[in-house]
């Protein structure tokens, strides 16, 4: 029991509802491998964070609110 919650409570606060996959965009840059005065150019890739896509797990209360959502775009 921590700050008289149950351990119960506990879980419940901080277990996921769901998961998130993280986004990235590639972009290819020029890399000096040599020197100031000999110069010699390498291509690399370099992976950018850009955004998450999220997704909640069915069995998460917050599902409900995208299940009612869906609901009510579909009827108007």
């Amino acid at each position: 029991m921590v700050y008289g919650l149950l351990d119960s409570e506990i879980e419940n606060t901080i277990t996921a509802h769901g998961k998130c996959k993280q986004k990235y965009l590639n972009f290819v840059v020029l890399r000096n491998m040599g020197t100031k005065d000999c110069q010699i150019w390498k291509r690399f890739n370099l992976p950018v964070r850009v955004s998450c896509e999220c997704f909640v797990d069915e069995m998460s209360f917050f599902s409900r609110y995208e299940r009612e959502r869906l609901r009510n775009r579909d009827t108007t």
